[in-house]
């Protein structure tokens, strides 16, 4: 039905129609409705024999009161006939649901504005139709819709802040065990210098690039057991996860030197000192 459909669109409307109503048609598919394929299923029965402008009105009839329904039935009334329209209130429905900044959402949540405002707001965070747009054509929310988005939010929210504790915990751990064994380190040298822990490891080599710990000379020098015990603190102390440790040690070696000699060196140095600390098992060597 779908590739009939895109074929008809295709030569009796503009790309753009064609790609707001398909994506439509995604939408009432990713919520598990398919109810309205028997009526298009007809309609292109009825197209060789029909004009096109009354083809095309007639499935704008079918998308609108499908996509109508089904917002409805999630506890929001929409007046607008516009496809594009439909679409963002849908995709943004369900993207609300996955947005990485829950405290955002959150935060529209607790605004204190209506549930029709507030649903707006959320629309516009996650879709590129600005709030007011929206506006103009969403005539009522429920209060559980906005309940549901906002408890799910806070959810998913309380679980990253558990994932970054026990991250950060990760992380504590195994600086300590490192400064432990080599209390000299440049791990440490990034300590007694107060540079935030837990930042990419090329913010780090940036840093070490303007000097402002140590020279890039000094920390990729021409010895290999000290350019493995440098490399190794760059990346302890970085956002690395664990079982990354072994594997991002190996980039910035293979970064910094062509020398393969000097780099299989390096290696050796690596994984010694590593299993040393016993971290080796940490970093799935």
């Amino acid at each position: 039905m779908l590739e009939l459909l895109i074929s008809y669109l295709y030569t009796h409307t503009t790309p753009q129609y064609l790609a707001e109503a398909i994506g439509l048609i995604k939408c009432f598919y990713a919520v598990g409705v398919k109810s309205f394929e028997t009526d298009i299923i007809y309609l292109l029965k009825d197209a060789q024999n029909t004009d096109s402008n009354e083809i095309l009105a007639r499935l704008q009839n079918i998308l609108v009161d499908k996509a109508a329904e089904i917002l409805m039935a999630q506890g929001v009334t929409i007046t607008t006939r516009d496809i594009s329209v439909l679409r963002h209130t849908l995709e943004g429905l369900d993207a609300i649901q996955t947005y990485e900044d829950t405290d955002a959402v959150c935060m529209i949540c607790e605004s204190g504005l209506d549930t029709v405002e507030t649903l707006c707001e959320l629309l516009a965070l996650v879709t590129p139709l600005p709030a007011t747009t929206f506006h103009e054509y969403v005539a009522y929310v429920d209060q559980k819709v906005i309940d549901v988005l906002h408890a799910r939010a806070e959810t998913d929210s309380n679980m990253v802040v558990a994932a970054q504790a026990t991250a950060n915990e990760s992380l504590k751990t195994r600086i300590q065990r490192w400064i432990k064994i080599f209390p000299d380190s440049l791990l440490e040298q990034f300590l007694l210098r107060a540079i935030q822990v837990g930042l990419s490891v090329d913010t780090y080599v940036t840093m070490i690039r303007q000097n402002l710990v140590l020279s890039t000379d000094v920390v990729f020098s021409d010895n290999p057991e000290i350019v493995a015990q440098n490399c190794i603190s760059l990346v302890l102390y970085s956002d690395i996860p664990d079982d990354k440790v072994r594997e991002s040690v190996q980039d910035l070696l293979d970064g910094f030197y062509s020398d393969l000699t000097f780099i299989q060196k390096a290696d050796i140095a690596v994984d010694k000192l590593l299993g040393s600390t016993g971290l080796m098992v940490a970093s799935g060597a």
